[in-house]
């Protein structure tokens, strides 16, 4: 089996949240329960477009003592962009692409072609509008959520690799974008 890789997500193995998370992988399902929990028996997965719902589950746990990396790369849980693959090395942990262009990782050792786990509410259609978003060059589909700032939030243009700020004000019709 494998878990779907959808915006950015964080991976942990079953077996080390029943070493390490109070309650296992039950509990942390009950706790992270939502658009972007799934869970493939092997791995389990959080997925958000914003960095800030992962760092709050990170923080979580770190809490519980789980350790995101060491000299080998990532070691408890790991973090994979859909765009941009793992940012550091895993030992336990493989990513794929399917020819429709879905993205999944699964663990070192298990069938890469087998079944995708996907998030509750989740679906092919809603998938597909919106890779044809990006397809097409609709800015917004390009934006990362990375924090807010003050009166912007501030995303991450997955194109460029720059921040962009978008000024949050209930008079506008839509995000206007300024630097």
């Amino acid at each position: 089996m494998a878990v779907l890789i959808q915006d950015l997500n964080l991976i942990v193995r079953v077996s080390t949240l029943a070493r390490k998370y109070r309650g296992g992988v039950m509990q942390f399902q009950r706790d992270w329960l939502d658009d972007g929990f799934c869970c493939d028996g092997l791995l389990a997965r959080v997925g958000s477009p914003a960095r800030s719902d992962i760092d709050v589950l990170i923080d979580r746990l770190r809490e519980e003592g789980f350790v995101m990396a060491d000299e080998f790369g990532f070691r408890d849980m790991a973090i994979v962009d859909e765009r941009r693959g793992m940012p550091d090395g895993c030992l336990w942990l493989c990513t794929g692409r399917r020819p429709d262009g879905m993205s999944f990782a699964y663990q070192r050792g298990s069938d890469p072609d087998a079944l995708i786990a996907i998030p509750h509410g989740w679906s092919v259609a809603s998938w597909r509008a919106q890779e044809q978003m990006q397809a097409t060059g609709d800015p917004r589909a390009q934006l990362l959520f990375i924090r807010s700032d003050g009166e912007c939030d501030v995303y991450l243009n997955r194109r460029t690799g720059q921040e962009v700020r978008v000024v949050r004000s209930g008079k506008l019709a839509g995000p206007r974008l300024v630097n």
